[in-house]
């Protein structure tokens, strides 16, 4: 992960909150182009809890939990979170905010634009993480 494009270009930013907003306008991209594998993978698991698709679901959400962790980590090193709040918090909100399923269901159920996901995916971390 750390070798892509994305990331390269996160870790680039010396500032929290160019850091998070290089991150929302690249998971958002990676979030369109993964959607329909996700769909199909989770639409296994729910058919068949012992199916293929169940250990895959699991699987892509550690993984993801993972990188989050990693990004926490580039952004502590510009600065403190808000609050003190830790970095095992801060990966949370970060994993849920850019799951799969919130993707989904903002732009499709909900039907947001992605730039309204964009800046939703920019603003929320900045105020909850960043503070004001």
């Amino acid at each position: 992960m750390r070798d892509r494009e994305l990331p390269q270009r996160m870790r680039a930013q010396t500032d929290q909150r160019a850091h998070l907003a290089v991150f929302a306008v690249g998971v958002a991209g990676e979030l369109e182009r993964v959607q329909p594998l996700d769909d199909v993978l989770c639409s296994a698991a729910t058919a068949d809890p012992g199916s293929l698709g169940q250990g895959a679901c699991r699987t892509t959400c550690s993984k993801q939990h993972a990188a989050m962790i990693t990004v926490v980590r580039w952004i502590t090193t510009r600065g403190p979170l808000r609050g003190g709040t830790d970095a095992a918090r801060a990966a949370d909100l970060r994993w849920t905010l850019t799951n799969p399923e919130a993707h989904h269901t903002l732009l499709e159920v909900r039907g947001w634009t992605r730039e309204q996901y964009g800046t939703w995916l920019r603003q929320t971390p900045e105020h909850a993480l960043l503070g004001p």
